[in-house]
């Protein structure tokens, strides 16, 4: 049976022992992270909650797999930056254009 090149999980690596047992035991060298709370209305709605999941969490997340030796991580933000695409895949050079205020505050 061959190991898969990917697996995903959902997992809240709180308390930080989860964590890096869930990391060693699905043998983890890299993390792709997509875990985040992304709707601009829940954000203003639950700052706290959204702060917590997207940072906080987050930097437990790069702080177990620094602990278990694991140094790749590519961090996926918000495509909401772009707006309205020209087109499909976003090339790298699309220019932000985002409808939201929020999203707009961000980009200064």
């Amino acid at each position: 049976m061959r190991t898969p090149l990917y697996r995903t999980l959902e997992v809240d690596f709180l308390p930080a022992e989860l964590g890096q047992k869930t990391i060693k035991r699905f043998n983890i060298q890299a993390d792709f992270h997509f875990a985040a709370h992304a709707y601009v209305g829940e954000s203003v709605q639950h700052p706290r909650k959204c702060f917590d999941n997207n940072v906080s969490k987050t930097l437990a997340l790069l702080d177990e797999l620094l602990v278990v030796g694991v140094n790749k991580f590519i961090f996926s933000s918000s495509c909401a930056t772009y707006g309205i695409p020209r087109g499909q895949p976003i090339a790298e050079d699309h220019p932000p254009n985002p409808d939201q205020t929020v999203w707009r505050m961000d980009m200064r």
